[in-house]
């Protein structure tokens, strides 16, 4: 009795590890993949912002453009 009893107990002392495991490694995944998922995040919003710069930036030539092209004309 006493032997089953201590086989019992090593048994749910592994299931305990192994659960113990299992729950690490979904932990270690979650953190990765939330990692994974706010870098896309930041990327893109890095992104989106040089692209809104660049077309700001765009838009300011042109109309500066413009106006110098327009006040020439004028000037002449």
């Amino acid at each position: 009795i006493f032997v089953y009893s201590s086989s019992v107990n090593t048994l749910s002392i592994d299931t305990i590890i192994v659960i113990v495991i299992i729950f690490i490694i979904i932990i270690v995944i979650v953190v990765v993949v939330i990692n994974i998922i706010t870098t896309i995040i930041i990327i893109t919003i890095t992104n989106i912002i040089i692209v809104i710069v660049v077309i700001i930036i765009v838009v300011v030539v042109v109309v500066v453009v413009i106006v110098v092209v327009v006040v020439i004309i004028i000037v002449i």
